[in-house]
């Protein structure tokens, strides 16, 4: 009977490149993190990133985004100024 030998060393992983991320994604990643903090010891559900970045989906430019975030911040309640803000 035939021996097979096989060298793992030739089959690697390829690392994919990572790409920085840009502006708006940290920004989103920043409304969803407070935004689950918030939530948590709550009944309410903790928020996707996905979920966040649909809802801001309509505030197209980067300015407008950034300015939305200090306003949050400034609110007493972050929460519900988010949410009051984008009915």
């Amino acid at each position: 009977m035939k021996q097979i030998q096989l060298d793992i060393n030739k089959y690697k992983v390829v690392e994919k490149l990572v790409k920085p991320p840009s502006r708006r994604s940290e920004i989103i990643g920043e409304f969803t993190d407070t935004l689950n903090e918030e939530r948590e010891g709550t009944k309410y559900r903790q928020l996707t990133y996905r979920g966040i970045a649909c809802k801001l989906g309509h505030v197209k430019k980067l300015h407008d985004l950034e300015v939305f975030l200090a306003s949050c911040k400034q609110a007493n309640n972050f929460s519900a100024y988010f949410f009051w803000a984008l009915k």
